[in-house]
């Protein structure tokens, strides 16, 4: 199994965990291997989208 597509699944299992526990840190974790899948998918609305949610969980995070 390709990386990439490992790296969805595991992101795609932290952003479930993250649906229950609302932790800033794990959402991070989780878009960022989904980022790497649809990075090699050439998703690239989804990349912007993942990385401004990024963005914005880390502005949530510095302004706790």
């Amino acid at each position: 199994m390709a990386l990439a597509t490992l790296s969805g699944y595991f992101g795609s299992v932290v952003i479930v965990i993250v649906a229950f526990t609302m932790e800033p840190l794990l959402a991070i974790l989780g878009l960022a291997f989904l980022t790497i899948q649809v990075i090699s998918a050439r998703l690239y609305n989804l990349v912007l989208l993942n990385i401004i949610s990024i963005i914005g969980f880390i502005t949530t995070i510095l302004g706790s």
